[in-house]
């Protein structure tokens, strides 16, 4: 059974994928070096008071075969602030 933060990065995934198609300038298939510049977001935590959530953002790195992952936290609210 796919868990909660399975599907979030697989859903991030395909929008990731969508947002580097339709910035090509023309229609083109999907290759190997598009799916290097693929972020896939995963674990988002939030903040035990409400206001925060933090989250993990995986990418590939091509030259290194290797992952590398960052934590982010970014504000809970609609706004943004």
């Amino acid at each position: 059974m796919i868990g909660r933060t399975q599907w979030t990065g697989l859903i991030w995934t395909v929008v990731t994928a969508q947002v580097v198609i339709a910035q090509s300038p023309t229609a083109r298939r999907l290759t190997l070096n598009d799916l290097y510049q693929l972020r896939e977001v995963s674990a988002p935590e939030v903040s035990p008071e409400g206001g925060w959530v933090a989250y993990i953002v995986t990418t590939a790195d091509s030259l290194l075969d290797r992952a590398h992952r960052d934590l982010w936290m970014t504000s809970w609210d609609a706004d943004g602030a």
